[in-house]
């Protein structure tokens, strides 16, 4: 196992990329760009309805121009050459552990993995059904299903917490400065799952990686093992984390949080009752 920077990486062609999809993402900024102009030009009485106020559709208008803007960032990065989340290159295994979406980020920073093909025990398809506490109709509460779909790969030595350390302080990274304002996108797309399993999201909510999971365990099938896939669920509902004590329940929530702090602060702001403030320290992100 080594760590790379961008810089360090060879810029010869690979045998093979994974990557990040950029059909939806165009998609998805035309789709909410459209909203937007329809929500505006019924606010401004060009498209006649009685039905909702204008200051709704005001907001409605810029809740989805916010997400075409977000959506058309995402479409503009994943055309970058940065765009990629495994490579396969001359025997080993590269494995990019920064979001695509942040590629503004330094490229000296370590953010590549390399593993020898032998240094993996077996890949697997991993089915993950997360249930969140979210906000609900008129401040209730609601249960949010996501169904996502990871790839596992085992390491032969069983080692992974000088990865783990990478992960963290990939995690904990401030995010680059643009004038006044510091950007980074809360999305990880890598984590420990348990004790010498690596875990990499290949399709969620906020996209999938090109060629899909089972092209790529075909692919790789010449050299590493297949293992049966496995199908978990992670309840962060308020239901779900009363029936744990609490050491369970914060580390239900920081897993969560490994790769989408987001989901777990609010998951722990509305399950549990507590501050945003109290939030963030109970899934790590403060001291």
């Amino acid at each position: 196992m080594k760590f790379l920077t961008m810089d360090q990486m060879s810029q010869r062609r690979p045998e093979a990329s994974f990557g990040e999809s950029s059909g939806g993402k165009l998609v998805s900024g035309m789709v909410f760009l459209g909203l937007t102009l329809a929500a505006l030009l019924a606010a401004l009485g060009v498209i006649h309805q009685k039905k909702i106020p204008s200051d709704w559709l005001y907001i409605v208008a810029g809740v989805c121009g916010l997400l075409s803007v977000v959506s058309f960032a995402s479409y503009r990065a994943s055309l970058r050459p940065t765009n990629w989340l495994v490579r396969d290159q001359g025997g080993a295994i590269y494995i990019k552990f920064r979001s695509f979406r942040n590629d503004k980020m330094p490229t000296g920073d370590i953010q590549i993995v390399e593993l020898q093909r032998s240094e993996i025990e077996w890949m697997r398809r991993a089915n993950i059904r997360k249930l969140i506490e979210s906000m609900g109709e008129k401040g209730g509460h609601a249960v949010l299903i996501l169904n996502e779909i990871w790839l596992d790969l085992r390491l032969a030595s069983g080692q992974t917490d000088e990865l783990a350390n990478r992960l963290r302080e990939e995690w904990l990274k401030k995010g680059y400065q643009s004038g006044l304002v510091t950007h980074k996108s809360q999305d990880y797309p890598i984590t420990i799952w348990e004790e010498g399993v690596v875990r990499l999201r290949w399709k969620s909510q906020y996209g999938r990686i090109d060629p899909g999971i089972d092209p790529t365990l075909k692919y790789f099938a010449r050299w590493i093992k297949t293992a049966e896939p496995v199908s978990e669920t992670l309840d962060a509902t308020r239901s779900g984390l009363k029936k744990l004590g609490e050491a369970e329940q914060t580390a239900v929530l920081r897993r969560l949080a490994q790769t989408n702090p987001m989901e777990a602060r609010v998951a722990a702001t509305m399950a549990l009752g507590i501050s945003h403030s109290d939030a963030k320290k109970l899934i790590g992100e403060e001291n």
